[in-house]
């Protein structure tokens, strides 16, 4: 016997054999008994509670949903009218030309862009920022509040007075707006040639987001698929037709830690919003560019010898109030160490000197003193959370697990594949550790899978459970390393 079940939402039915089979295919019951398929209820990312779509809000500072309940404790920026947390909001003294002014409360990103702008000082040990423009003309305070000056023309059109320095009118900014909004928003074929590595013809498209429209998220992910190929396979006609088939979703670059290996190439992604990378329409692409790998006998794909690096806009880790870039690294950091059996194990591969953890740079260089000194002791050390130095995209630390470089944090441990799931799934694993040590106390997260299922995943919980990783680990401060 099956139940036949209507969105109280979207009037969507469906049938299924049990309330738990509908469960299990997304679908929710309130307290009411009424059902909603997956497309209309979400988690608030506040109280952890499951509500309908209709009941709350997006945000995108946050990357969650918000129900009303907890909106309702929430305030609103006054620059930009978007709910944030108290503690998130600045208060700011907002001057007028007449010298008159008002207290407002600012979220971070408006008041960082009025600092951008020259909009904000420090007076007295309280933030003042200009808010007013009169006859055409934008004015702000000087060193004294009461000294107001008008400042420049216009850099795009030079016909419009009172722009902040170096920066453009009203006009010419709706119109750059409209161009960003659809260079963003727009797929194309960039360039089907294998390029040497890293040149800078390429670096236009590997720093041009791809989101939907309106979206404007923090956190974007871009990434770097490694891939062999027998030796006498057409390395310039594969990645014609891997790139015509995936829409212009990747360029390709030579790089040496694959042709060192043999007949391979290296294929980089646009930086995605997550919502781009869960869409069908990228699904799709990947999907078809899958096709073209496979008819070219693409090979290593457990990824023994080749690596699929994951990139996160380092803006995201910036726009956080609560802890500093430094600090959210260092959990990241730990989170690689702590859990390296389980990552390993979503990672296709172990651990090696090009994707090292500290733990590995800890047991090389102690092998190096006793093999110098004809030593043959074996011994433990511990490592602490708190430790641990940054590792950056040069020097010693280029090759480590996690690594920060100038515009993303990347990560490097995972093994190449060429199927769309397992690339969807490593994504929605980065991000997970992403927002579990940007916004949340690592202490707080007692088991592996309290940091991987963080975030609601599409593809994440299938992946962890056909590899049969462990998410019941336990969380720990201190490590004990045999070297």
């Amino acid at each position: 016997m099956t139940i036949l079940l209507s969105c109280q939402n979207c009037g969507y039915e469906s049938e299924y054999d049990d309330e738990e089979d509908a469960q299990n295919n997304g679908w929710w019951a309130d307290e009411t008994g009424d059902w909603y398929c997956g497309d209309c209820h979400a988690e608030c990312g506040f109280c952890r509670e499951e509500v309908p779509t209709n009941e709350c809000t997006y945000s995108e500072y946050y990357d969650c949903d918000i129900c009303d309940r907890c909106a309702g404790e929430m305030s609103r920026c006054s620059s930009c009218d978007e709910l944030f947390t108290g503690n998130d909001l600045t208060p700011v003294r907002v001057m007028t030309s007449s010298n008159s002014s008002h207290m407002e409360d600012w979220c971070p990103v408006c008041f960082r862009r009025a600092r951008e702008a020259g909009r904000v000082q420090e007076v007295s040990g309280v933030w003042v920022i200009s808010n007013e423009r009169v006859d055409g003309h934008i004015y702000q305070p000087d060193l004294h509040p009461e000294v107001w000056k008008e400042i420049s023309d216009c850099k795009e059109c030079n016909e419009y007075r009172g722009c902040y320095p170096h920066h453009n009118c009203p006009k010419c900014m709706r119109k750059m707006a409209k161009e960003l909004e659809l260079e963003e928003t727009t797929l194309w074929v960039y360039d089907t040639r294998a390029m040497s590595y890293h040149n800078s013809d390429h670096y236009k498209f590997k720093t041009t987001k791809y989101r939907e429209e309106h979206e404007h998220p923090h956190l974007f992910y871009g990434i770097e698929l490694e891939v062999l190929f027998n030796d006498n396979t057409p390395i310039q006609q594969i990645t014609k037709e891997f790139i015509i088939a995936t829409g212009g979703l990747f360029v390709a670059e030579y790089d040496r830690s694959v042709t060192d290996r043999g007949n391979g190439i290296e294929f980089i992604s646009r930086p995605l919003s997550y919502k781009k990378w869960t869409s069908e329409e990228v699904y799709q692409r990947l999907k078809a560019g899958n096709t073209v790998l496979k008819k070219y006998h693409a090979y290593d794909p457990q990824g023994i010898y080749c690596g699929l690096h994951v990139h996160m806009s380092l803006k995201f880790f910036e726009e956080n109030t609560e802890k500093s870039v430094k600090d959210i690294k260092s959990d990241m950091d730990w989170i690689f160490q702590v859990f390296q059996p389980e990552i390993e194990k979503l990672s296709r591969r172990k651990y090696t000197k090009y994707c090292a953890s500290k733990a590995f740079r800890l047991k090389e260089v102690m092998k190096n003193i006793r093999g110098g000194y004809g030593f043959n002791i074996n011994s433990t050390m511990n490592i602490e959370k708190g430790d641990l130095t940054i590792s950056m995209g040069s020097g010693d630390t280029h090759h480590d697990a996690v690594i920060q470089t100038e515009h993303t944090i990347e990560v490097r441990t995972f093994g190449s594949t060429i199927r769309p799931e397992e690339i969807i799934a490593v994504i929605e694993f980065c991000r997970a550790v992403a927002h579990a040590a940007r916004n949340h106390k690592l202490t707080t997260k007692t088991t592996f899978g309290d940091i991987i299922f963080c975030k609601d995943s599409k593809y994440l919980p299938d992946y962890a459970r056909r590899l049969k990783v462990d998410t019941n680990v336990k969380f720990a401060n201190k490590l004990e390393v045999k070297v």
